[in-house]
């Protein structure tokens, strides 16, 4: 599929396709950064995905946003076992010198601060895919776009 528009056409949700797509996207991008939501963010695509029974415009875009939920968590994730791994007790804390302690709690607050780094790129590739999606322009993700749409069953070139 190339980035010429589709037809505009209403989901079998009872909303426009493109609105269905930028609640999906905005919505999983507020549960981002919502503290334990996150893991979680993906759920919402899932329950577009098998609410929509017709429009294949909706299932890709929700497919998607479920790979882009699923590795957005994965990520997170990993950077909090990281960060919890390098977080010290507080006697192993308290036997430390003051320049250590320093450089300590840097290497601890890494990962987080790294976290942070990749929810504010996801929110511009999502504000992307939304602006893109509301006139019915097809962006498929590298490394995604072929899973979404064989399980959509939309062709993407």
């Amino acid at each position: 599929m190339n980035n010429e528009p589709l037809q505009a056409h209403k989901s079998s949700i009872g909303m426009n396709a493109n609105k269905v797509i930028i609640i999906i996207y905005i919505g999983m991008t507020i549960l981002f950064w919502i503290s334990y939501a996150k893991y979680f963010a993906w759920i919402l695509p899932v329950i577009i995905f098998l609410a929509e029974k017709e429009s294949k415009f909706v299932k890709f875009n929700a497919v998607q946003a479920f790979c882009i939920g699923v590795i957005r968590a994965i990520i997170s994730l990993l950077l909090w076992l990281l960060g919890s791994a390098l977080t010290k007790t507080d006697a192993e804390y308290a036997a430390m010198s003051t320049d250590i302690k320093n450089r300590w709690v840097s290497a601890a607050l890494l990962p987080g601060e790294i976290d942070v780094f990749i929810g504010i790129g996801l929110i511009v590739l999502v504000l992307y895919i939304v602006i893109r999606t509301y006139d019915y322009v097809q962006i498929g993700l590298p490394g995604i776009k072929n899973i979404a749409g064989k399980v959509s069953k939309l062709e993407y070139e």
